[in-house]
């Protein structure tokens, strides 16, 4: 019975869009974004996290994004803080919500794929363990909200630190001890090697 959906499941909510960028090729094309999801959502925590860059909030899918999100799954929705950009004109204001959002997903999806070929290389070095991992990111449209563009991604359980982040001067702070901080710091300087200095990664 699990598959079945109440009336009241389809009245709670809201409905959204989403649409996944997709590598075919992997990094040898610049990625695009694939088919379109309509399925709804509800919000269960809309106080996740810390940060002034963006809003995190958790929610349930109710129907309607499988095979990416099946329902009844708990995600993670991240909304960027515009006010922080410099603007409170509200054209501008949205026109920011859709450029950042949209930048989020190509960033974080475009690491991924460095990610992938970083992992295949590691798994051939002796005793190297653990391979990282980068989730993918999918941009959504929530046509009753506000602040309409967001991203969304898998609720990860477990314990979250960071190891790498970017302070409001532009500064980075590392840590470098554990050894899943050692092999972010060997991906890091792998990736800027690997394009000749053109990336960093810079928050993780």
């Amino acid at each position: 019975l699990s598959g079945f959906i109440t009336r009241e499941e389809t009245e709670v909510g809201e409905e959204i869009e989403m649409t996944p960028m997709v590598f075919a090729k992997g990094l040898a094309d610049s990625g695009y974004w694939g088919d379109k999801f309509f399925g709804r959502i509800v919000a269960e925590d809309v106080n996740v996290g810390k940060g002034y860059l963006r809003k995190i909030l958790r929610v349930k899918v109710i129907y309607g994004l499988e095979p990416i999100f099946e329902s009844g799954k708990t995600c993670i929705i991240k909304i960027r803080n515009l006010i922080t950009f410099g603007t409170k004109n509200e054209s501008t204001l949205l026109e920011n919500n859709y450029d950042l959002t949209i930048q989020s997903c190509k960033i974080q999806n475009t690491t991924r794929e460095y990610c992938k070929i970083f992992a295949a290389e590691a798994r051939v070095v002796p005793n190297f363990g653990q391979i990282l991992e980068i989730i993918p990111l999918n941009l959504i449209y929530r046509p009753a909200n506000n602040i309409p563009y967001a991203t969304i991604e898998d609720d990860l359980e477990g314990r979250f630190e960071k190891y790498c982040i970017k302070d409001k001067s532009g500064n980075l702070h590392m840590k470098n001890t554990s050894e899943i901080e050692k092999k972010c710091c060997a991906f890091q300087h792998w990736v800027y090697q690997w394009t000749n200095g053109n990336v960093l990664i810079t928050d993780l």
